[in-house]
Protein backbone atom coordinates (compact mmCIF):
# COMPACT_ATOMS: atom_id res chain seq x y z
CA UNK A 1 0.00 0.00 0.00
CA UNK A 2 1.73 3.48 -0.92
CA UNK A 3 -0.13 5.19 1.54
CA UNK A 4 1.16 3.13 4.21
CA UNK A 5 4.48 2.97 2.87
CA UNK A 6 4.91 6.64 2.50
CA UNK A 7 3.33 7.00 6.37
CA UNK A 8 5.79 4.81 7.43
CA UNK A 9 8.89 6.68 5.34
CA UNK A 10 7.54 10.26 7.02
CA UNK A 11 7.81 8.55 10.42
CA UNK A 12 11.19 8.26 9.91
CA UNK A 13 12.12 10.89 8.33
CA UNK A 14 10.48 13.24 11.72
CA UNK A 15 12.92 10.66 14.27
CA UNK A 16 15.95 11.51 12.10
CA UNK A 17 16.35 8.05 10.65
CA UNK A 18 16.07 8.47 7.29
CA UNK A 19 19.41 7.92 5.91
CA UNK A 20 20.96 6.20 3.03
CA UNK A 21 23.17 3.22 3.05
CA UNK A 22 24.87 4.48 -0.29
CA UNK A 23 26.43 7.66 1.13
CA UNK A 24 27.69 8.12 -2.61
CA UNK A 25 24.22 8.04 -3.68
CA UNK A 26 22.74 11.77 -4.22
CA UNK A 27 19.64 13.35 -5.23
CA UNK A 28 20.49 14.15 -8.96
CA UNK A 29 20.26 10.44 -9.44
CA UNK A 30 16.19 10.49 -9.12
CA UNK A 31 15.15 13.80 -10.33
CA UNK A 32 15.14 12.48 -14.16
CA UNK A 33 13.36 9.33 -12.54
CA UNK A 34 10.64 11.57 -11.12
CA UNK A 35 9.78 13.29 -13.40
CA UNK A 36 9.32 10.38 -15.99
CA UNK A 37 7.35 8.80 -13.52
CA UNK A 38 5.09 11.73 -12.78
CA UNK A 39 5.28 12.32 -16.38
CA UNK A 40 3.22 8.50 -16.77
CA UNK A 41 0.84 9.25 -13.81
CA UNK A 42 -0.66 12.26 -15.74
CA UNK A 43 -1.25 9.86 -18.69
CA UNK A 44 -2.36 7.54 -16.35
CA UNK A 45 -5.03 10.06 -14.67
CA UNK A 46 -5.97 10.98 -18.08
CA UNK A 47 -6.47 7.50 -18.90
CA UNK A 48 -8.83 6.63 -16.23
CA UNK A 49 -10.85 9.80 -17.49
CA UNK A 50 -11.42 8.08 -20.74
CA UNK A 51 -11.39 4.78 -19.34
CA UNK A 52 -14.41 5.89 -16.77
CA UNK A 53 -16.81 6.09 -20.05
CA UNK A 54 -15.44 2.65 -21.91
CA UNK A 55 -15.78 -0.71 -20.74
CA UNK A 56 -15.20 -2.24 -17.41
CA UNK A 57 -12.04 -3.56 -18.58
CA UNK A 58 -10.77 -0.40 -19.92
CA UNK A 59 -10.89 1.33 -16.84
CA UNK A 60 -9.57 -1.55 -14.90
CA UNK A 61 -6.37 -1.25 -17.32
CA UNK A 62 -6.22 2.50 -16.15
CA UNK A 63 -7.09 2.03 -12.55
CA UNK A 64 -4.00 -0.54 -12.45
CA UNK A 65 -1.65 1.40 -14.70
CA UNK A 66 -2.34 4.87 -12.54
CA UNK A 67 -1.37 2.24 -9.05
CA UNK A 68 1.51 0.72 -11.29
CA UNK A 69 2.66 4.69 -11.65
CA UNK A 70 2.34 6.01 -7.96
CA UNK A 71 4.21 3.27 -6.74
CA UNK A 72 7.19 4.13 -9.08
CA UNK A 73 6.32 7.89 -7.84
CA UNK A 74 6.50 7.25 -4.14
CA UNK A 75 9.39 4.75 -4.86
CA UNK A 76 11.25 7.50 -6.79
CA UNK A 77 10.51 10.05 -4.08
CA UNK A 78 11.42 7.96 -0.70
CA UNK A 79 14.91 7.36 -2.39
CA UNK A 80 15.52 11.25 -3.36
CA UNK A 81 14.62 11.55 0.26
CA UNK A 82 16.59 9.34 1.51
CA UNK A 83 19.61 11.25 0.19
CA UNK A 84 18.75 14.15 1.84
CA UNK A 85 19.74 12.60 4.74
CA UNK A 86 18.47 13.14 8.24
CA UNK A 87 19.86 16.45 7.93
CA UNK A 88 17.43 17.86 6.03
CA UNK A 89 14.66 16.53 8.14
CA UNK A 90 12.00 19.05 6.91
CA UNK A 91 13.15 18.70 3.10
CA UNK A 92 12.40 14.89 3.52
CA UNK A 93 9.23 15.58 5.37
CA UNK A 94 8.31 17.81 2.08
CA UNK A 95 8.94 15.59 -0.46
CA UNK A 96 7.61 12.44 1.09
CA UNK A 97 4.39 14.29 2.28
CA UNK A 98 4.28 15.56 -1.76
CA UNK A 99 4.44 12.15 -3.02
CA UNK A 100 1.79 11.12 -0.16
CA UNK A 101 -0.79 14.06 -1.18
CA UNK A 102 -0.35 12.68 -4.55
CA UNK A 103 -1.13 9.46 -4.16
CA UNK A 104 -4.44 10.48 -1.62
CA UNK A 105 -5.59 12.56 -4.45
CA UNK A 106 -4.89 9.55 -7.45
CA UNK A 107 -7.06 7.15 -4.97
CA UNK A 108 -9.57 9.79 -4.56
CA UNK A 109 -9.83 10.13 -9.05
CA UNK A 110 -10.08 6.39 -8.69
CA UNK A 111 -12.38 6.23 -6.28
CA UNK A 112 -14.75 9.01 -8.42
CA UNK A 113 -14.24 7.18 -11.50
CA UNK A 114 -15.38 3.96 -9.94
CA UNK A 115 -18.39 5.90 -8.76
CA UNK A 116 -19.23 7.53 -11.86
CA UNK A 117 -19.54 4.21 -14.01
CA UNK A 118 -21.30 2.63 -10.73
CA UNK A 119 -19.10 0.20 -10.71
CA UNK A 120 -18.68 -0.87 -7.14
CA UNK A 121 -15.79 -3.19 -5.52
CA UNK A 122 -17.08 -6.50 -4.02
CA UNK A 123 -13.58 -7.34 -2.43
CA UNK A 124 -10.07 -7.24 -2.72
CA UNK A 125 -9.68 -8.66 -6.93
CA UNK A 126 -7.06 -6.25 -7.32
CA UNK A 127 -4.11 -4.16 -6.23
CA UNK A 128 -4.87 -1.62 -3.44
CA UNK A 129 -3.88 1.95 -3.06
CA UNK A 130 -4.87 2.36 0.54
CA UNK A 131 -8.75 1.69 0.44
CA UNK A 132 -8.79 1.51 -3.70
CA UNK A 133 -9.66 -1.86 -4.75
CA UNK A 134 -9.35 -1.95 -8.72
CA UNK A 135 -11.94 -4.39 -10.17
Amino acid sequence: MVVADLDTALLFAAAGQLDPLDKTDNFNNYKQVILDASRDLTNDAKALVAGATGTQEQLAAAATSSIKSIEDVARAMKSAAITMTSADRAGQEQLLDAARTVALKLQDHVDASLKGTERACTGPRGPHIGRTCVC
